[in-house]
């Protein structure tokens, strides 16, 4: 038998410290100190301009000329040029620091997994199960992955960022399955209800709800450990 697991990775398996804003905010901390103004701000200042605006804001439109991670990154640099006007930086060097988000946002230091996470993908793995990550995310998420040693207990990686569609969108799930093969059961887990829970329910994918709670989440669970219980 062949049993696979689906994940998303941000906010399931890891994050990356300060999120986006927090990264905004790091490449503006310079201007903003030369300024004098960094006391005016914070880096919640900057949700304004961004929420909404990522490509998986939009996952009904699919992206598949965004083929390379200049371009994916090149296609986001308005929506940080944006979101720098909110601290009161604007033109052309709200647009130079856009730029500097995708060397920023990878400092592979920044980002972490929780503690639950190697521990209860290597016991389901040494299970049986088959883990593959399928996230909204940037295209060098693979790279994240192996930074973090999830490589050992993950068989592949499907970024929304290289594959041209967004989470709940089928075409990124069928993508995904069509890769895999042939498989007997399949399980999507992940923290967001829509994205995850909803988005493989289209394509008759069981889905677990994890670190997050939702009234119509059939199966959900606060700690991933708890995952080989319900399988």
């Amino acid at each position: 038998m062949r049993n696979i697991l689906l994940w998303d990775f941000d906010e399931t398996l890891g994050y990356r410290d300060d999120r986006w804003r927090g990264t905004l905010f790091a490449i503006a901390e310079p201007v903003l100190r030369e300024r004098g103004t960094i006391d005016q701000y914070t880096p919640d200042d900057l949700l304004p301009g961004i929420k909404g605006g990522f490509l998986w804001g939009n996952p009904d439109t699919g992206h598949e000329e965004l083929d390379t991670p200049e371009k994916w990154w090149r296609w986001h640099d308005p929506l940080f040029a944006r979101a720098f006007g909110l601290l009161g930086i604007e033109g052309d060097l709200a647009q130079q620091l856009a730029k500097q988000m995708q060397q920023t946002y990878l400092t592979l230091e920044k980002f972490h997994l929780f503690d639950d996470t190697l521990s209860a993908l290597a016991s389901l793995q040494e299970a049986g199960w088959t883990n593959y990550i399928l996230s909204n995310h940037v295209p060098e998420l693979d790279q994240i992955v192996t930074h973090l040693g999830l490589d050992a207990v993950v068989e592949g990686v499907f970024s929304s960022g290289i594959i041209g569609y967004e989470k709940p969108n089928p075409k990124f799930f069928q993508y995904a399955l069509d890769h895999i093969g042939q498989y007997d059961q399949v399980w999507m887990i992940g923290d967001n209800f829509v994205a995850d829970i909803l988005g493989s329910k289209a394509l008759r994918i069981p889905g677990i709800l994890v670190r997050k709670e939702h009234p119509e989440a059939e199966v959900q669970c606060g700690d991933l450990g708890e995952i080989g219980t319900i399988l």
